[in-house]
């Protein structure tokens, strides 16, 4: 069990309370791929935060605009292109969205390309997991794993490896749950995306799912994360009284 939140807003706002409040100190050497040094190797971490969103599509705007403000319709189209790179089904390296977001993503290139994308590591799962779902409405097997064995060959900042783990997708009582399994998320950076894209990803397999269950309909959200974490040069967008 973990705790319920009514919407996306209502995660949020509690989320930078305790991460603000409760959070400890931490100091890493990786951003990424990226060595840090100095001070700026600080974080501030919540360890295994875990909540339930009841309603995962409804005020994700107001989420955005309240961690990103002048630049939340940058990030809601920004969010728009990503999902629509992850269900291509093609392996898209690096796709469309970072261009969105260049002032995140360019210094991660390699050449041309990521270390990985999302879209690499989904466009040939989406129909395995359909099929999973539509042969055992109530499997317990429907994994879409994101994190591989072979990103353990490259750990300690030699490549970036996702911060995804997995996605679990349940029917219970004619709603399409999701269970979303992170090892690392940047409060700052990316935490309100990845509960956006979480978001779209249960509205798309409800959709994909209705020919065999027409009566399916877009449950919860469950959020699992071992390292929720904000960066010494993000905390300054907190105003602390």
């Amino acid at each position: 069990m973990s705790r319920v939140f009514a919407n996306c807003l209502e995660a949020i706002k509690e989320t930078d309370r305790e991460l603000k409040v409760s959070g400890i100190t931490v100091d890493v050497n990786h951003y990424q791929n990226k060595v840090l040094m100095g001070e700026e190797r600080f974080t501030k971490e919540l360890m295994g935060v875990s909540f339930t969103i009841s309603k995962p599509l409804e005020k994700r705007e107001e989420m955005i605009k309240f961690l990103f403000k002048e630049d939340s319709n940058k990030i809601i189209d920004y969010c728009e292109q990503e999902f629509k790179d992850r269900i291509s089904k093609e392996p898209l390296n690096p796709g469309n969205s970072y261009k969105i977001r260049a002032d995140m993503w360019q210094k991660f290139i390699n050449g041309d390309k990521f270390d990985y994308t999302y879209s690499e590591r989904m466009y040939d799962k989406l129909d395995k997991i359909k099929n999973i779902l539509k042969e055992d409405r109530h499997s317990r097997q429907a994994i879409l794993q994101i994190f591989h064995p072979k990103d353990l060959d490259n750990t300690g900042g030699q490549t970036r490896i996702p911060c995804s783990v997995d996605y679990q997708f349940m029917i219970r009582n004619n709603r399409l749950h999701l269970i979303y399994h992170m090892r690392s998320n940047d409060y700052f950076g990316h935490h309100a995306i990845d509960i956006y894209l979480a978001g779209s990803l249960i509205k798309y397999m409800v959709s994909e799912l209705s020919n065999k269950y027409p009566e399916l309909k877009t449950g919860s959200l469950i959020f699992f994360c071992a390292s929720l974490h904000a960066y010494k040069w993000d905390l300054d967008k907190w105003v602390i009284f």
